[in-house]
């Protein structure tokens, strides 16, 4: 092959694989994102309508529950409702929030 031909392959390839992990890295932001936003409705709807003093140090909240409140996730309206939850956390000896755990069925 030419000479030419080969840079030409090469940078094609280059520019093929950049647009690629480019796409990925966007696609990726996006879902962090949405999670975030899960995330803020879950600990909203905790302070509002969670009991703490229950004895548990794990609550979990659907997306059914969250719905129900009318909270604005269109982002999830392909997720199943049941099994798309967020589980809090908390340290039972002050009530404060120590960890959110996602668990997505879309």
């Amino acid at each position: 092959m030419n000479k030419k031909v080969i840079i030409i392959i090469a940078i094609v390839l280059l520019v093929l694989a950049c647009g690629v992990g480019y796409y990925m890295y966007e696609n990726s932001k996006q879902g962090e994102s949405d999670d975030r936003v899960l995330v803020e409705a879950a600990l909203d709807y905790f302070d509002k309508y969670v009991s703490v003093y229950s004895g548990s140090s794990a609550y979990t909240i659907t997306l059914k529950d969250l719905k129900e409140k009318n909270y604005q996730l269109d982002k999830f309206t392909g997720c199943d409702e049941n099994k798309t939850y967020i589980t809090i956390t908390i340290d039972t000896a002050n009530g404060k929030v120590i960890e959110t755990e996602i668990e997505k069925k879309c």
